[in-house]
């Protein structure tokens, strides 16, 4: 389990996050919503320790990730994988060479054991015969569902998703939630999302939270949030008039 406990981070005097207190449960999926630059990825940055909270903990399992460093650090980070907004994928190394970096740099496996892997991930997203492949060579959806490879590749505890149908037309986002939902079901892996699509939270949530001013405003269901009073969170579901 995650738990994100009294977390408040600023950036040159402007407060990005102040006390957010959120519990991401073993198996689920919890969908973070907000408005861009809201502070929805600058909370998964705490969750792997690329920023360090002002006040507050992370805590992953009983670890406070604020008091790990150096190699406790970088061994924590192999039980979570990242998949990033833009999927960051090498230009320069094939689509094999890319779900491998991580298991080449902290691995001692053989070129053989690589190749199985390979094999097996690009087989859960569906990109089976694109070993060889080179990501100019890549449309988007396909892009993601390397990276979503590449993040399955070293079998994490936990995915965080950043954007991760941000850019794509609505066919290929929709396909891209379905491979989340199949792969929750298929891995039983614990699942956090941050996004704006609210078409997409709804698909693969099981627990929604929204983030505004810098607090977590609302947490509850798909069918919740729709239902919620708060003028907030209704002028971000339904838009401008918070109305259906």
């Amino acid at each position: 389990m995650i738990q994100i406990i009294n977390i408040s981070k600023s950036f040159n005097g402007h407060k990005v996050l102040d006390k957010v207190n959120l519990e991401v449960k073993e198996g689920a999926t919890t969908v973070i919503i907000g408005s861009s630059g809201c502070g929805k990825t600058v909370l998964l940055k705490h969750i792997i320790g690329l920023i360090r909270p002002d006040e507050g903990e992370v805590i992953v399992d009983g670890l406070k990730v604020s008091n790990l460093y150096g190699a406790e650090l970088f061994k924590f980070r192999e039980r979570i994988a990242i998949v990033f907004q833009g999927s960051a994928l090498l230009d320069s190394l094939t689509v094999a060479d890319n779900i491998t970096l991580g298991l080449r740099e902290h691995t001692k496996l053989s070129k053989a054991e690589l190749s199985k892997i390979v094999d097996e991930k690009l087989a859960l997203v569906k990109m089976e015969g694109t070993q060889n492949l080179m990501p100019s060579s890549l449309s988007g959806g396909m892009k993601k569902r390397v990276a979503i490879a590449r993040a399955l590749a070293m079998n994490p505890e936990y995915i965080l998703y950043d954007e991760p149908t941000t850019g794509l037309d609505p066919i290929t986002a929709d396909k891209i939630d379905e491979l989340i939902c199949d792969l929750k079901k298929t891995l039983s892996i614990t699942m956090m999302i941050v996004t704006h699509d609210l078409i997409s939270a709804y698909r693969i949530a099981d627990k929604i939270a929204m983030l505004a001013g810098g607090k977590i405003i609302f947490e509850g269901t798909s069918s919740e949030v729709k239902h919620c009073k708060s003028e907030e969170v209704r002028k971000f579901v339904y838009g401008r008039g918070g109305m259906l």
